[in-house]
């Protein structure tokens, strides 16, 4: 970002969650993604969301181990309902005080797939490096020119 952001009645600031929501937390997710065709969302859609077992999602008929500790695995709260291309980045948002538990990371190719649910990283195993991050300003050290 190129300036600070004003908050208004469109933005507000939120919180980093404390802590990481329990299997069967329900959450949100917000994105701009497809949406049944192969256009982006114009505009900023919400999708409810259950949290699922690690465990579960690491068997061999899901991620076959794939999801680490610091992964939170999930499902649409509406069958069928699941987060598409575009949606990555977007924020996993659970608790009864809205925080931000977790970033949208991915999905399966087909997102409706019931055994690849899809994958967010979790903002609490990162919640030191991204407070550092933001003290420093955003910009990665990787975008500064070297000359």
């Amino acid at each position: 970002m190129d300036r600070k952001v004003t908050p208004s009645k469109t933005r507000q600031l939120i919180s980093l969650a404390r802590k990481e929501p329990a299997s069967g937390a329900r959450c949100s997710l917000a994105g701009w993604g497809r949406r049944g065709g192969r256009e982006l969302s114009p505009t900023l859609q919400e999708l409810e969301v259950t949290v699922l077992d690690k465990r579960m999602c690491n068997n061999s008929r899901f991620w076959k181990g794939g999801i680490g500790p610091a992964m939170i695995c999930f499902q649409g709260l509406r069958r069928g309902s699941a987060p598409d291309k575009g949606d990555s980045g977007g924020p996993l948002v659970c608790g009864k005080r809205p925080a931000v538990a977790g970033v949208m990371s991915f999905s399966s190719k087909d997102p409706t797939d019931p055994f690849k649910p899809p994958v967010a990283i979790s903002t609490v195993k990162y919640k030191k490096w991204i407070q550092k991050t933001l003290r420093r300003g955003c910009a990665p050290s990787y975008l500064h020119r070297v000359w």
